[in-house]
């Protein structure tokens, strides 16, 4: 999701902007195998395993099984979207903000991301910046130079586990309502990378540990989250999440 939606929207919007230039023949920077955003220094999340100037890998190499321990979550109404997901529960470990500090981003461009749970609910924001302090706002795509991407989602855990190098994660099923940018609804019309701002199921691991959040890597190849069978089966070390403050 925290989850497959941050990374997802940034390479649509990067897209846009890539596709606008395809003339000079430009190509994507982000890789097709590992997450090239690092924490800067000073400004994104200091635990183990994201620092490293980029020479830090973005994902433990420990591959988990599928345990049947059960969570309990129950069938609630979720709040915002007017919906009703089956088997939407809250999880008690994701509670409350989270932030991910200014991460450096593909093309010479920075990230922030924030993350609000409440209940069942959850609410991503994303902006892009030009600086490693995020001060300065950036333009990418449909993010314009101060602009805002939020997408909602439902938290539907499965009652599986995983294991993995930092210990044992909850599989969770993240049910996104359609992304706006600015609270404003995308264009109708069809553009590159719009399947990423749409409503959708992300299939993922979450682990909660020292005050960090950390979600699935969905950069390895087969464990992408867009199905139960491509569930990721490591943690994203680099696009970790801490407690707000």
């Amino acid at each position: 999701m925290l989850v497959q939606t941050k990374t997802i929207i940034v390479v649509a919007s990067l897209s846009l902007m890539l596709g606008a230039c395809s003339s000079s023949g430009g190509a994507s920077p982000i890789d097709g195998g590992e997450t090239t955003g690092s924490t800067t220094s000073g400004t994104g999340a200091d635990g183990d395993d994201s620092t490293g100037g980029g020479s830090t890998a973005n994902s433990d190499s420990t591959a988990g099984d599928t345990a049947g321990t059960t969570t309990g979550s129950d069938s609630v109404g979720t709040t915002g979207s007017g919906t009703d997901v089956v088997g939407a529960a809250a999880i008690p470990e994701l509670q409350g903000d989270w932030e991910t500090g200014c991460l450096e981003y593909a093309g010479g461009f920075f990230r922030s991301e924030t993350l609000s749970v409440i209940g069942a609910r959850m609410l991503w924001n994303f902006s892009v910046f030009r600086d490693q302090e995020c001060t300065v706002p950036a333009s990418l795509g449909l993010v314009l130079s101060g602009s805002t991407v939020q997408q909602s989602a439902t938290t539907v855990p499965t009652g599986g586990t995983r294991e993995v190098s930092l210990g044992s994660a909850q599989e969770v099923d993240f049910h996104f309502d359609e992304a706006t940018v600015d609270n404003a609804p995308i264009p109708e019309e069809n553009f590159l990378g719009k399947d990423a701002y749409l409503a959708r199921i992300e299939y993922d691991i979450v682990l909660v540990q020292d005050g960090r959040l950390y979600v699935g890597n969905i950069d390895l190849e087969g464990y992408d989250g867009t199905t139960p069978e491509t569930r990721p089966i490591s943690l994203d070390l680099l696009g970790q999440y801490r407690r707000a403050q």
